[in-house]
């Protein structure tokens, strides 16, 4: 949705001021900022992955963090603007 909001602006009669991207790629999360993100992830999901999956997804992402193995990229998108008169 957010590489869409120049034209969402454009659509709704709103003058575009800026729009980009914040990316940020974090390589090694502490313990704590992986459990919160995992309690979200598993709160998220309940009843819509199994939860035999979701535990797999888990272990193999916790390896991969304990390896230096893991990214985390999460982009996101902004756009300011006026309205016109």
């Amino acid at each position: 949705m957010g590489r869409h909001l120049a034209d969402l602006f454009f659509q709704a009669g709103i003058e575009l001021v800026e729009t980009g991207t914040l990316q940020v790629a974090v390589t090694e999360p502490s313990a704590e900022d992986w459990e919160t993100e995992w309690a979200a992830l598993e709160s998220d999901l309940a009843g819509l992955v199994p939860s035999s999956d979701l535990q797999k997804m888990k272990r193999l992402d916790q390896q991969a963090r304990l390896l230096g193995e893991r990214i985390l990229h999460v982009p996101t998108y902004f756009a300011g603007g006026r309205v016109l008169r």
